[in-house]
């Protein structure tokens, strides 16, 4: 099949007179139904002999956003940077794409005044959207957002407040805020909060990260654009990097392509492995039967995470002799009754082995769409692999690679290439000194004490699993070496648990019985 052509059509108002004025915007309705490319809008104060770099306002495909959103019709409004005061402004749109139409109404420049501080995109740091529990210590987060000077006067003392709300509770679990100052009219800041932040200790579960802007020690004409949130998820045992699908697409080229995932260990963490690859796609067909995908794990160099990259080999596409990482393991998945964006589990050994994880190292998922013809209704490298596009989301790298070598991204969209991992051992291959890690009573009804006698003071981490290796709990603790704590164990099944206490210096693992 043909690609379709990318055209390009452009809208030039007349020249208009803004002498006299300090601050202005443009004001308009769009109906704005994109497929691929980008609509944007362009000012020249020279009478088009030369052009400002052109903003994005783009806006969700309505065709396949949610039904309420599908009339499509917004307002946009959009401070104007250098043409204020200029007597010879003209407003270029520019329409860059395939499909479908762009509509534009009501066009009108208008008069900005007093105060108006607007958030245009917040932003977080982890590399993932979901993370393991005793893993979200490798999960930094630093808190920003991009603000607008969307008034008429420089803004001065404009303060960001973000606060992680736990979505079951409602608790606030982290506050944190942050000032900037001298914020010119119709520019932009980037105003971060003053700390970074581990969340450990939380509950599984969902968090919102809700961003507050505000101006203090003056008043705002419009309050309604303060806002912002994104959201993550503490898991059990999953790493992914979205909450589901919400389209499905691939790369545009002929030929074998793979889409990458890339995760991150805690280095408090060890004993674990990796199980599962979980994965979805999706075809233009009924159905997926006969058609094949492969997966596999991979180490990536040590730092080359942290360097963002730097030195990384774009070019080389052999996956088995890349010079920045090893694969470990891979595995194929015949589709049999699975549809259409169904979440596939797949084992990333053949065998179905666990894969030791190495504490504090970085490994990719990959799953690969090989040019091929396995009897599916359509060839392999034609499907579709599941990704999420929520602008709530903002996860770390992913990658496609294809025939013309790796393409990288960060943000959206998110690839639907989870990883599940267990704690898995119980034998510790530096034990602690006797005494330094007990635990009573056993057998157990309602709590097991735990006590930790180091010593020197150091970080440690308490995690309670079940035989099978499934976490139950994690307990992170800074700089200690006496503790006392109790764990709840009144709401576990009957049977067997283990007990494991990590430090620097090693760890000790206890087998403790509940019986109610």
């Amino acid at each position: 099949t043909s690609t379709p052509p990318i055209l390009e059509g452009e809208l030039i108002s007349p020249t208009i007179d803004l002498s006299g004025l300090e601050a202005v915007a443009i004001k308009f309705y769009q109906h704005n139904v994109p497929l691929n490319g980008t609509n944007q809008i362009a000012t020249s104060i020279d009478g088009g002999v030369t052009w400002s770099e052109g903003i994005d306002v783009t806006t969700e495909n309505v065709l396949t956003s949610a039904e309420d959103n599908r009339v499509g019709t917004e307002i946009k409004r959009i401070p104007l940077t250098g043409v204020a005061g200029e007597s010879n402004v003209q407003v270029k749109f520019i329409a860059n794409g395939d499909f479908y139409f762009w509509s534009i109404d009501d066009v009108q420049i208008v008069k900005l005044t007093g105060n108006n501080a607007e958030v245009i995109e917040s932003f977080y740091t982890p590399l993932s959207y979901a993370v393991p529990q005793a893993h979200v210590d490798a999960d930094t987060f630093f808190f920003s957002a991009q603000v607008r000077n969307s008034g008429g006067r420089v803004l001065d003392n404009v303060q960001l407040t973000v606060d992680v709300v736990s979505d079951e509770t409602g608790e606030i679990v982290h506050t944190d805020q942050g000032i900037e100052s001298n914020i010119p009219i119709s520019e932009t800041a980037n105003v971060a909060t003053d700390n970074l932040w581990v969340p450990v200790g939380l509950d599984v579960g969902t968090y919102t990260m809700n961003y507050t802007i505000s101006v203090l020690d003056a008043a705002e004409t419009n309050t309604q654009d303060n806002t912002s949130s994104r959201i993550f998820e503490i898991t059990d045992n999953l790493f992914a990097k979205e909450p589901g699908a919400t389209t499905a697409f691939r790369p545009a080229s002929e030929g074998s392509w793979a889409a990458v995932a890339i995760y991150k260990m805690s280095k408090n963490a060890t004993d674990y492995v990796a199980l599962n690859a979980m994965i979805a796609v999706a075809s233009g067909e009924a159905n997926l039967t006969n058609n094949l995908v492969e997966v596999s794990i991979a180490r990536l160099e040590d730092g080359m995470l942290e360097s963002n990259f730097d030195g990384f080999d774009f070019q080389e596409q052999n996956l088995f002799g890349h010079p920045n990482f090893d694969i470990i393991s891979t595995n194929s998945h015949v589709f049999t009754t699975e549809e259409n964006f169904d979440l596939v589990t797949v084992p990333l050994a053949s065998t179905g082995a666990p894969i030791p994880l190495d504490p504090g190292a970085t490994y990719m998922v990959f799953v690969q769409f090989n040019d091929t013809d396995t009897g599916g209704p359509i060839p392999n490298n034609e499907l579709n692999l599941a990704w999420n596009d929520d602008e709530n989301l903002q996860d770390g790298f992913q990658f496609v690679i294809t025939d013309t070598g790796w393409g990288q991204f960060a943000g959206q969209p998110a690839p639907v290439i989870r990883m599940q991992v267990e704690f898995m051992s119980d034998v510790d291959d530096m034990p602690l000194p006797v005494g330094s890690f007990q635990v009573y009573p056993n057998p157990a009804s309602d709590y097991v004490t735990v006590e930790l006698n180091l010593e020197e003071p150091t970080d440690a981490t308490i995690v309670m699993a079940g035989i099978d290796g499934k976490v139950i709990e994690v307990q992170e603790l800074s700089n200690v070496s006496t503790r006392s704590l109790n764990m709840n164990v009144a709401h576990l099944a009957a049977g067997t648990y283990i007990l494991k206490a990590y430090t620097e210096n090693g760890s000790t693992t206890h087998k403790v019985v509940v019986a109610h």
